[in-house]
């Protein structure tokens, strides 16, 4: 999951519990990676079945943020840090949400590919988008935690 998976929370602190029991009964493997909505300690997602929580992760020649990491005036700190570690390492695939239904391709061109996986993302029909991407399956597959 690409962040913002809590938004809301923050502000019915009541639901926090339910909201818990419920990311419980999801299905799968559940890595975080934050949102600028995720308020909650690692710990509350850990004890609601997640394997882990991350800020980012990189694999190979893909970087997977909340964030676009696109320069802009909208870029916030921790994209740009997260920008600052693509351009270090020589990522070419930002993978991110963030957005909703903007797409990174209307965008003047910065030399990196972006993949958006909101679900409220009109290419993506609404729905979680699954990624065929080889490297970044048999990271997963291979993941222990």
């Amino acid at each position: 999951m690409i962040g913002d998976l809590s938004a809301g929370l923050r502000y019915n602190s009541n639901n926090v519990d339910n909201f818990k029991e419920l990311l419980k009964l999801l299905n799968g493997r559940k890595i975080l990676i934050r949102g600028n909505h995720d308020y909650e300690p690692d710990e509350f997602y850990l004890d609601a079945g997640f394997e882990s929580v991350y800020e980012y992760l990189e694999i190979d020649e893909f970087f997977i943020s909340h964030y676009p990491c696109y320069e802009s005036r909208w870029i916030c700190t921790q994209e740009k840090e997260h920008l600052n570690i693509i351009n270090k390492d020589n990522c070419k695939y930002v993978i991110h949400g963030h957005i909703h239904n903007k797409n990174p391709n209307d965008w003047e061109p910065d030399g990196l590919q972006r993949i958006n996986v909101c679900i409220d993302y009109k290419p993506n029909n609404y729905y979680p988008l699954e990624l065929n991407i080889p490297k970044i399956q048999k990271y997963f597959k291979n993941l222990k935690i």
